[in-house]
């Protein structure tokens, strides 16, 4: 409703919290799950594949998006990069 009356509201901005609630109501815990429901077909209409992109500028981090502890960063990064099944520092460097 707000969006409607302040014309100087981030309209954006607000559709970036609505997203990122969403997200973390998921409870997922690594981006590769949030990409695997993306193509999957399986998120709300008009959810990004890649937020960080769509919403670059209030992007934080997945863990942010995701609600994740930061002190699970690593763990996570590491399940994430083993989920991509990659053989090599090769395929990694491709894959970033």
């Amino acid at each position: 409703y707000e969006d409607f009356i302040n014309p100087d509201t981030d309209v954006k901005f607000h559709s970036w919290l609505r997203l990122r609630d969403y997200a973390r109501s998921l409870q997922l815990k690594t981006p590769h799950a949030w990409l695997g429901l993306h193509d999957q077909g399986k998120l709300e209409g008009g959810s990004p594949r890649d937020p960080h992109e769509v919403y670059s500028k209030y992007w934080i981090s997945w863990c942010d998006f995701l609600a994740v502890q930061r002190h699970q960063a690593f763990f996570l990064a590491k399940e994430f990069a083993r989920e991509l099944d990659l053989k090599d520092k090769e395929e990694w460097t491709s894959y970033c």
